[in-house]
This record gives C-alpha cells, sequence and structure tokens, in this order.
C-alpha cells in the first residue's frame, strides 16, 4: 500500500473523494430548484438525485482513476503531496472534467463558464474530500529535508 506522505492510504481517499461530486452537485441543483420554484421543487427531487448519482459517479470515478491518482502519484514521486497541491490540481481537473463530462454525455451541450466554475468547485471538493481522508503530512507540498536549509 502506498502511504508515503499520507497518514493513510491513497487507495482509500480514492475510492471515498469522488462521491463528493454528486452529492455536491444533487445539493446544488436541489438548492437552486428550490430557491427558482419553491416548494414544487420537492416534487421529483428523488429522480434528480438518483439521475445525478448514477450519472455523476461512474464519471467522476472515471476521472479519479484516468487523472486524479495518476497526479497524485506523481505529486508523491516529488516529495509535493499535500493539501494545497492535491487541491489546485482537483479543481483544475474538475474545471476541465465537467464541461467535457457533459459535452459526453449531451452531446449538443455547449461548454458554458458556469460549467467550468461549477467544475471547479466540485474538483475543489473532491481535493478537500480527499485530504481529509488521507491526511496528506505536508499542508503545502515540498518539505525541508535533513541537512537542506
Amino acid at each position: 500500500m502506498l502511504r508515503s506522505g499520507t497518514r493513510r492510504s491513497i487507495w482509500l481517499g480514492a475510492v471515498i473523494a469522488p462521491l463528493a461530486a454528486p452529492l455536491t452537485l444533487a445539493t446544488i441543483g436541489f438548492g437552486s430548484d428550490l430557491f427558482r420554484r419553491g416548494s414544487s421543487a420537492l416534487d421529483g427531487w428523488q429522480g434528480s438525485l438518483m439521475l445525478v448519482v448514477l450519472a455523476g459517479l461512474p464519471i467522476a470515478y472515471l476521472i479519479m482513476f484516468l487523472l486524479g491518482v495518476p497526479y497524485i502519484l506523481w505529486l508523491q514521486r516529488r516529495g509535493c503531496l499535500g493539501w494545497l497541491s492535491v487541491c489546485w490540481g482537483a479543481a483544475i481537473v474538475g474545471g476541465i472534467g465537467m464541461p467535457l463530462a457533459i459535452r459526453l454525455l449531451f452531446s449538443s451541450a455547449q461548454p458554458y463558464a458556469t460549467n467550468v466554475v461549477t467544475g471547479a468547485a466540485v474538483g475543489l471538493l473532491c481535493g478537500v474530500a480527499w485530504c481529509a481522508t488521507t491526511g496528506p503530512i505536508s499542508s503545502t507540498g515540498p518539505t525541508l529535508r535533513h541537512g537542506a536549509e
């Protein structure tokens, strides 16, 4: 198990962190509907939740294992595995991944800046979830080694 630079396994974080994406999107969607439509948004919320979870969860895991895990392993090899480096990378991956996923799921959908911003925010939350799960030892990235000043 690769644990260098973290208090717990990076694989535990890779399994837990993607759960944040569909849960965040479902919460944002429900809150937005509730704000726009009032109590009528309560009708059919289960269907919306199922759609976000059934579509969002596989995409979140796909992005995590195609982009997130290699990035984390790269940071680990470089000795830069910390909260800031993980969260910045997760926000960038989310900002790119969400518009691409929307485009793949809905071929007629146009990329919008809100998709990039929302994706970056969801990616950031996934990065925070990964860090909270694994507990990177460094808060910012590289740390001083013995003898280095």
